[in-house]
């Protein structure tokens, strides 16, 4: 054998040696809380007592001012004047016609290098709680809206493309089947690969609103998000999962 190959072989086997001793990932424990059942045949409990549960307030995350505070370096930058990257002399297309087969007259359009409001919609409006954390997914045919509720908690309502209210207002952590308590930051996205709906926020398994360790994924199953959804709690007692 030449040997060269005899030294890329030893090589590749001191490689695998040493990522086989490198310590692994830390892996955090996952359990699936609850399967719903269609929502669209739900009631959200509203004398669920963690719904007044306190997770934030006017200044913030309750549990978050008992961690240490990280420390920042400001290193400073060379840099003056406006951004360079700042993109300013950018102008959208121009058409003159339908846009992808839409009706102009009713849906907007492109014209004159601006894009013009479809719709203006009413959605769930910012409680009083810092920050409100408002996201919001697009689907098909459906539209999703979070924000952080007055508990803290997270907030969603789901609507059609014309803006109807498709279910009432609730708070994450009412959906059926969940054992946690909600602690907010939420987010919510229309996986289009998957045809899948996804909602997010921290969660307290211990339900007192003083201990967040954990991420809560509520996953739609099929595109319908009237449907059923599956629950999973990811969590570490060790460190707060942001």
């Amino acid at each position: 054998m030449n040997p060269r190959g005899v030294i890329f072989i030893l090589l590749v086997l001191r490689s695998i040696g040493s990522v086989a001793q490198s310590p692994g990932p830390e892996v955090m424990s996952i359990r699936l809380q609850a399967v719903t059942g269609p929502l669209r045949n739900w009631t959200p409990d509203t004398s669920a007592d963690r719904i007044d549960i306190p997770t934030r307030d006017r200044i913030g995350l309750l549990h978050a001012r008992d961690l240490q505070r990280p420390e920042f370096t400001r290193y400073g930058s060379r840099h003056k004047g406006p951004d360079p990257l700042w993109q300013r002399d950018y102008q959208l297309p121009q058409t003159t016609g339908p846009l992808s087969g839409r009706d102009n007259t009713t849906q907007g359009s492109i014209e004159a290098g601006r894009a013009l409001v479809d719709q203006d919609l009413e959605g769930i409006a910012a409680s009083n709680v810092t920050p409100a954390d408002p996201t919001l997914a697009v689907g098909p045919d459906h539209v999703i809206q979070m924000v952080n509720g007055s508990s803290g908690s997270a907030f969603f309502q789901i609507f059609d493309k014309r803006g109807g209210t498709l279910k009432v207002q609730a708070f994450m952590d009412q959906l059926p089947g969940a054992s946690y308590n909600g602690g907010g930051d939420c987010i919510a996205w229309y996986d289009a690969a998957a045809s899948r709906w996804v909602m997010t926020e921290f969660g307290d398994s211990s339900r007192t609103g003083t201990k967040i360790n954990s991420l809560i994924f509520a996953v739609s199953q099929t595109p319908d998000p009237l449907g059923s959804w599956y629950l999973y709690e990811f969590s570490d007692t060790s460190f707060f999962p942001d």
